[in-house]
Order: structure tokens, then C-alpha cells, then sequence
């Protein structure tokens, strides 16, 4: 069959609802999620060749295909369905092998506004490293949306590390003199250095001490869940992670998250904690010096995130690391010799470390990254907006001074979530 010309960067499908065929787009394939057994999934395919049989990072019912075609040519992959799909015949399915997918359009008009970011502030007089220059991002944020959409709310996620440099109860007061214009409005997780004083993160736990109780966090290690927006039919769950108490599998955090997530099944799902899981900075690199070290995910948050996996979260977000960066979808298994290919998820999480609030940054640029990262700014101080619908978000990730420092791997900037299974 001759190949139809179509233009670059343009993803053509063929949307099957009849046969219950779900499509995601990436860069160099074509995923098509089938109600199939692992046998009639490891069955050949006319024109294709399953790169992993019913398999992405383990997924029974994915196979992920290549596109056959040159960089602005598509080839009809010609899909022979089985009588598991409701005696479908074929499926036909359209996909452009040049170039990244198509993003996700998100509506115009969010239901909550999300502001984030991490690693914080000391008691300098230089208003980075003190907060200020962030404060006063998230307070034109709030301004801005104030006017826009008066009705929807705002949040602040402060990423954990709020008050360097050991979280006594001087420098709680320093985060205050900045950011605490708005503490109303954060949602706070302690980071390592919050502990660092007395190591029971004393200060912090005083400071947020009328948010836990709104919130009803847990009174010992400060986690708590929250529908946000708080009012309305369609409300996303976001849910607080401490990273440097228990996170084995069998902790009573471990077990928490769990119910919780079992809980908001059909839901989208952002979590946070100040340790991330995956990143290609200098905790993502296990402290190295040296800039060609390989990659490695923090351990100790791999039962957390093995679990917000396994139940379809749609965002981790993180600091720890002090540079920003945004990872694409991705599952628990990322084997640092594939830099994380093998991951790789359509259903995965998609991950941001945004250790950017006002600490020194870590500059060093490493060579590896991982496979699925898709944008990184070693340089800039800023803060995460995103921006929640019903069944998608936007995102934008800004600096305190406009700068040419992020490093774009693949544009996305809006996505479908994954309801929580």
C-alpha cells in the first residue's frame, strides 16, 4: 500500500469507539490499549511488530507498536482485532513518525490553579535567596487569576526545605517574612533540612500548626489528603507525601497512601513529598562530582511511588533537587543503563522536581538524563503553575527573571489525567 504524504508533525488516527480502542501518541510509536489476552496479544500483526507483547512497564492489555514511515510519510497499520473485541475486524490507525506528539488541548477555563515550589528560604538579605523573588511570582499569580477567575481557588504546594538552613524556629521566620503573605494558602511537606534542628522538624510542625489541623493531617508525620478544588462536581484529590519519615512498603505511610488511593479511584490524582523519584540532577546522580555518573532513582521513595503507580496517579511533584525539571509518563521500573526507556509508560506518572524557590541552585549538567525527561532549566529561580480541569491540566514553569536557560526535549505543556484505578 502506498503511503499518503501528509505534513510534518502531524499525527493522523482513526478513533475506533466501537471496537473500546484507546489511542496515546509518543514520539516514535503508537499505542494501542487492547482488551486482549497475553496470548492474542503475542499473536503477529500484518505490517507491525510488537516491540514488548502485551507489555509496557508490565501493563497486561498494551502493546506498543512502531510506526512504519520516513519523517513526513505515514504507513496504514493495518491491526487484525479479535473476537475479544466484540467482533471488531480492524482497527485503523494513522500515526506520523516525525516529530512529538500532539498536546493535549486543555480547556480554557481551569477549576484550580496550583502554584508550587521547593527548597526555599534562608535568612539573606538577597531577595532570592530569601524567597522574596518567589513570593512575589505566586503573589502575581494569585493576583492574576484573582482577576481572571474570581471564583477559582488557588493553592500553594511548598515543596519541602522551607526554611534553611536547619529548620530552627529563626529560620521558619525568615520563610514567613516571604512567603508567609499567603500561608493561608500552602500546602506544605517538610524536606531533610526541616528536620536538621532537632530532627522532629519541630518549627515547621509549629508554623503549620492550624493548616494540619484543617486539614486533618496526621498529627505525628504531617500527611493529609484534600479535594481540590474544594467545592464543585469535578474535584481532583491531592495528596501529601513526607518524605523523610518510613516509606518502606509495609509503613503505616506506605499503607495510608494506599486506602487513600483506593479511595479516589476515578479521580485524578496529583501527590507530593520533597524527595522525588526520578531526576537527572545531583540527587538523581547519587551526589556524584563527576558529570558522567549514571543515573539512579531515590530508593527510598520507590515503595511511595511503586504504589501511585499501581494506581494510576497523574502528578508527583517534588523538590530536593534545585533545579526545575519536567518528566514525562513513566512507571517505577527505569533501568539506568536504557537511561529509563524501558519505564516508559502510556498510564504512567508524570513527574516535576522543582527545587527553585530560592536556595542555591545545583548547575552541574549532567550527560545523562533520563529518557523520558522532557524539559530542564538549571539556571532559574521560579515556580510551577498548573492549571487543573475536569480531566486535564496545563502547566508553565516560571522564572523570576526571564531567562534562555530551559532546555526543551520535547514540547508538552498540557495532558490528559489518569483516573485513578
Amino acid at each position: 500500500m502506498q503511503a499518503p504524504q501528509v505534513p510534518p508533525k502531524v499525527i493522523m488516527i482513526t478513533y475506533l469507539v466501537a471496537c473500546n480502542i484507546e489511542f496515546v501518541a509518543m514520539s516514535d510509536f503508537i499505542v494501542l490499549a487492547l482488551d486482549l489476552s497475553q496470548e492474542e496479544c503475542q499473536m503477529p500483526t500484518r505490517q507491525t511488530r510488537p516491540l514488548k507483547a502485551c507489555g509496557i512497564a508490565g501493563r497486561e492489555g498494551y502493546t506498543l507498536f512502531p510506526v512504519l514511515g520516513s519523517k513526513s510519510r505515514v504507513r496504514i497499520a493495518r491491526i487484525a482485532l479479535l473476537s475479544s473485541l466484540r467482533h471488531c475486524l480492524w482497527a485503523w490507525c494513522l500515526a506520523c513518525l516525525y516529530g512529538a506528539a500532539a498536546p493535549v488541548r486543555a480547556e480554557e477555563r481551569p477549576i484550580g490553579i496550583i502554584l508550587a515550589a521547593g527548597d526555599i528560604a534562608t535568612c539573606s538579605t538577597d531577595p532570592v535567596r530569601n524567597g522574596t523573588a518567589t513570593a512575589s511570582l505566586v503573589m502575581r499569580e494569585i493576583e492574576k487569576a484573582r482577576a481572571s477567575y474570581p471564583d477559582v481557588e488557588v493553592r500553594v504546594i511548598a515543596l519541602g526545605d522551607l526554611a534553611y538552613d536547619r529548620g530552627s524556629a529563626g529560620s521558619v521566620a525568615c520563610f514567613d517574612k516571604s512567603w508567609g503573605q499567603f500561608r493561608d494558602r500552602i500546602l506544605p511537606v517538610p524536606g531533610n533540612h526541616d528536620y536538621e534542628f532537632d530532627g522532629k522538624a519541630s518549627a515547621y510542625f509549629s508554623y503549620f500548626n492550624s493548616t494540619f489541623a484543617a486539614l486533618n493531617a496526621n498529627e505525628k508525620i504531617g500527611t493529609y489528603a484534600l479535594d481540590f478544588p474544594s467545592t464543585g462536581s469535578s474535584r481532583w484529590r491531592l495528596i501529601a507525601l513526607n518524605s523523610n519519615t518510613s516509606t518502606g512498603a509495609q509503613s503505616p505511610q506506605a499503607r495510608w497512601l494506599e486506602s487513600e488511593l483506593q479511595a479516589a479511584r476515578g479521580r485524578c490524582v496529583i501527590a507530593f513529598s520533597h524527595a522525588f523519584f526520578y531526576s537527572s540532577g545531583f540527587h538523581g546522580h547519587k551526589d556524584a562530582q563527576d558529570v558522567g555518573q549514571p543515573l539512579a532513582p531515590l530508593e527510598v521513595m520507590r515503595p511511595l511511588f511503586t504504589t501511585l503507580y499501581n494506581y494510576r496517579t497523574s502528578v508527583f511533584l517534588a523538590g530536593h533537587d534545585h533545579h526545575y525539571e519536567q518528566l514525562g509518563r513513566a512507571g517505577p521500573n527505569a533501568k539506568p543503563d536504557d537511561l529509563g526507556l524501558s519505564a516508559v509508560a502510556v498510564d504512567g506518572v508524570r513527574s516535576f522536581v522543582v527545587g527553585t524557590g530560592g536556595k542555591a541552585l545545583y548547575q552541574k549538567d549532567y550527560k545523562k538524563k533520563w529518557a523520558f525527561t522532557e524539559a530542564y532549566d538549571l539556571r532559574s529561580f521560579g515556580i510551577l503553575k498548573i492549571e487543573l480541569h475536569p480531566t486535564s491540566y496545563s502547566w508553565e514553569f516560571l522564572p523570576t527573571v526571564p531567562s534562555s536557560s530551559m532546555v526543551i526535549v520535547k514540547q508538552m505543556n498540557s495532558d490528559i489525567c489518569n483516573l485513578a484505578n
